[in-house]
């Protein structure tokens, strides 16, 4: 795969999806990322690689959600972790708003599961595999499909 990511934001979930898609030859671009993504054995990309890949964008807030898909967030709303995608048909407008109340999760194993859940749900999404905008959620002890819902609809969706 000729593509690439953009990491921001912070959180062991963040840096684990971050390792899981470096080991995996995705080329990181980490310019806003306030982990130690050398302490996981992967390099940033060098320019050349830079110039020729496109890149989507792997965060933890919303202000950081530019340019193409795929985007994935991933955070906790509530008490629960969430994993949160745009593909290529998704809407940005309404995934900026299915963010909301989205925090940086806490430090545990959580986030080592939902972070490796993250870089798992880019790829599917880089793939073809989602190509709208939905999630997981965290629900107990397990992970469930998370649909668009109302909440998420931003005014170009009214009643959809």
């Amino acid at each position: 795969m000729n593509s690439g990511v953009r990491i921001f934001g912070e959180g062991l979930a963040l840096e684990t999806a971050a390792a899981y898609l470096g080991r995996g030859g995705t080329h990181l671009e980490t310019s806003g990322f306030q982990g130690p993504p050398q302490g996981f054995g992967f390099g940033h990309a060098d320019a050349s690689a830079l110039a020729t890949n496109t890149f989507g964008v792997l965060g933890t807030v919303a202000s950081g959600f530019t340019g193409a898909a795929p985007w994935v967030a991933v955070g906790e709303l509530g008490n629960r972790w969430r994993v949160l995608y745009r593909g290529e048909k998704g809407c940005a407008r309404c995934f900026v708003n299915a963010l909301n109340g989205l925090v940086v999760g806490t430090f545990g194993p959580k986030a080592v599961r939902w972070g490796a859940l993250a870089g798992w749900q880019y790829q599917r999404v880089l793939l073809g595999l989602d190509t709208g905008l939905g999630g997981r959620v965290q629900v107990d002890d397990s992970v469930e499909a998370l649909s668009p819902f109302s909440a998420w609809q931003c005014d170009r969706h009214p009643g959809r």
